[in-house]
């Protein structure tokens, strides 16, 4: 996790809006950040790096995110189409809603249809263990 420290511990601790959930995450590091800007890029850098599958964009403005995606010589460009999946609780608690590219891609055409259903679905295998439906 990256930001603030003190920040990420109140919210922790707190958890005011979330009453039933446990936001205990017993060995997961903590990297203290100073900005948004800093954050975005060493949540790249982690990735890059191999010690992270992925960034995650919390609640870094969305510029400060992208631009360190796709920085030039740090961030993490390939030939792959960039996409984006929001994960969410389900109302019941009894799973979680992947939404892919509500934001990302506005007009695709079909061959950036099919990567971004080969993303979703590459990342949703990856983060549980029941198929995707």
């Amino acid at each position: 996790m990256k930001g603030s420290r003190g920040e990420l511990e109140l919210v922790m601790q707190s958890k005011p809006l979330f009453p039933k959930k446990n936001y205990a995450l017993p060995g997961i590091e903590m990297i203290d950040c100073k900005d948004a800007q800093s954050c975005a890029a060493e949540a790249v850098k982690l990735v890059r790096s191999g010690k992270a599958d992925m960034p995650m964009k919390g609640l870094l403005p969305t510029a400060t995110f992208m631009r360190a995606v796709l920085h030039k010589e740090t961030g993490l460009r390939s030939d792959s189409l960039i996409t984006q999946i929001t994960v969410t609780d389900r109302n019941d608690e009894k799973g979680l809603h992947f939404i892919s590219d509500c934001a990302m891609n506005i007009s695709p055409d079909l061959k950036a249809k099919r990567q971004i259903i080969e993303n979703a679905v590459k990342l949703r295998m990856l983060w549980a263990t029941n198929a995707p439906k």
